[in-house]
């Protein structure tokens, strides 16, 4: 097996020209762990390999403040080691620590990168990120674009326009909820997907209603998405049995997720729905 031609561009816009030189031939990486898996694998790898680790920008990790508060800025190439150990994610993304330190190994973890674990699309990453509304910048040969990531898994997903797009940044705004859960059901290898992975967000308003609930499922071949119709459900409810139990059945109905080697789609859906019921009524551990 022929050994792929690495890049090491300094700037990002050097990096987005060489990928639209070789287009499919070519991929960004920056840890390389998933790219490592899939050869040692004996999975095709692209001739040219782009390394975005000497883009130093990319590797940032900064907090910023503005009159509606403050959020954090991840460089995409921010290994999950600096990510999981920044002060400012300890202190204020609690749900973030949990996630980051259930990816791998501490060794996998110096190496891997937050911005490849979204790239690999079923990163255990994603739906702590979606419950978070975190947004994602991406460079697409011309200018910076802005948007929520849950926008960018789609189009990334329905579209191989976007495909060639990098990703530069990831933002989290400054959690406004009194309550956070994730929890990672199965495999800890270095990029393999979860059996399941959930996680959710909510606060108690003042007459102690669920408010600006968030819900998201991933793991498997499930990509990670929300759960709208379950979070419509819960907005302006006071929790209490009878609510856990609606909203346990109606996440049975609306979770299809796929049978694999490892497990059975109904294993799935009760165990989801078992854990975010956990995760909504303070049980889950």
């Amino acid at each position: 097996m022929n050994e792929p031609m690495v890049w090491s561009p300094k700037k990002i816009e050097d990096a987005w020209e060489i990928k639209q030189k070789y287009g499919s031939n070519a991929r960004y990486i920056s840890g390389g762990t998933w790219i490592q898996l899939r050869w040692e694998s004996g999975e095709p790898v692209p001739r040219h390999l782009i390394n975005l680790g000497n883009i130093n920008e990319m590797s940032q990790i900064r907090l910023r403040t503005n009159g509606n508060g403050f959020s954090i800025i991840m460089g995409a190439a921010s290994t999950l080691s600096a990510c999981l150990n920044h002060p400012d994610i300890q202190k204020h993304w609690p749900i973030m620590v949990n996630a980051l330190g259930g990816i791998a190994s501490p060794a996998v973890r110096n190496q891997a990168t937050i911005g490849g674990n979204l790239s690999f699309g079923y990163g255990d990453l994603i739906p702590a990120l979606l419950v978070l509304d975190a947004l994602v910048t991406w460079f697409d040969g011309k200018q910076y674009v802005t948007d929520k990531l849950i926008n960018f898994l789609k189009n990334t997903n329905e579209s191989s326009t976007l495909v060639s797009n990098l990703l530069t940044e990831i933002l989290l705004p400054k959690a406004i909820v009194t309550t956070t859960f994730y929890k990672k059901i199965g495999r800890r290898e270095a990029f393999s997907p979860s059996i399941l992975t959930v996680a959710g967000t909510y606060k108690l308003n003042s007459n102690n209603e669920i408010d600006q609930p968030r819900l998201a499922l991933g793991g498997g071949e499930e990509l990670p998405h929300r759960l709208f119709l379950v979070e419509d459900m819960l907005q302006g409810q006071v929790p209490n049995d009878a609510l856990w139990k609606r909203v346990h059945a109606k996440i049975l109905e609306l979770f299809e997720p796929c049978s694999d080697r490892f497990t059975s789609s109904q294993y799935r859906k009760e165990v989801a729905a078992n854990l975010l019921i956990a995760g909504l009524s303070g049980s889950l551990v």
